[in-house]
């Protein structure tokens, strides 16, 4: 972080009403972002799945030999609060779940962690409709959210319908549930597919953020 801040311009700041207290510091209000054209662009990035326990600074230095530069990955994927728009690891997680879910456990009488309640209680129902080509195998499945009385009128069916190419359609109905706990997994897990600038952009890109950033 300090080589990050290293680029940024100065500017005069009042310390005191009297202009006593004036002193030269660093404008981190300034600010460099990709554009939008720039990170839907292929061409220049490439996925990366985050595992358990990596840190920006920790990706940053495994791809890019410098930890200084996880800037360019957080800017790339628009990551402001590295605290809630990074994966936790799972001790982090449940810590967390702890945190926010301690009033519904209520905790302090119970004495029910709130990553126990959450494992529990139900956050949302769904009705899970399942489409297979029986000619190849090819699935795919569509999950509706319902409330819990559509949810309890649901059953489960599977209806095979010819097709006019000789093959056939399978329709397969059933229905899951989804617990605070899981929500909170799913969460945390749609977060570890990042994109990461291809390495020979790094330098361009580091060139054009000393230019707009000065």
């Amino acid at each position: 972080m300090p080589k990050y801040f290293a680029n940024f311009p100065k500017t005069i700041y009042n310390l005191t009403d009297n202009n006593t207290g004036l002193d030269v510091v660093t404008n981190i209000m300034s600010k460099f972002s990709f554009e939008e054209e720039f990170k839907t662009n292929t061409t220049v990035y490439y996925d990366y799945l985050i595992t358990d326990g990596e840190t920006p600074d920790m990706v940053a230095s495994k791809v890019y030999g410098d930890s200084e530069k996880h800037w360019i990955i957080l800017s790339l994927n628009n990551i402001v609060d590295v605290a809630s728009e990074w994966p936790l690891d799972q001790s982090s997680l449940i810590k967390v779940m702890d945190s926010k879910y301690y009033d519904n456990a209520d905790t302090a009488n119970t004495g029910i962690l709130g990553s126990q309640w959450a494992q529990g209680n139900i956050k949302s129902y769904h009705k899970v409709v399942t489409q297979t080509i029986l000619l190849n195998g090819t699935k795919h499945t569509d999950v509706y959210e319902v409330d819990a009385n559509t949810y309890a009128n649901i059953a489960s069916t599977s209806i095979v319908y010819a097709l006019q190419d000789g093959s056939g359609v399978q329709i397969d109905t059933t229905k899951g549930v989804k617990t605070y706990y899981n929500y909170e997994i799913e969460n945390n897990e749609n977060k570890r597919l990042i994109k990461l600038l291809k390495s020979e952009f790094v330098s361009p890109v580091e060139e054009e953020f000393k230019r707009v950033i000065a």
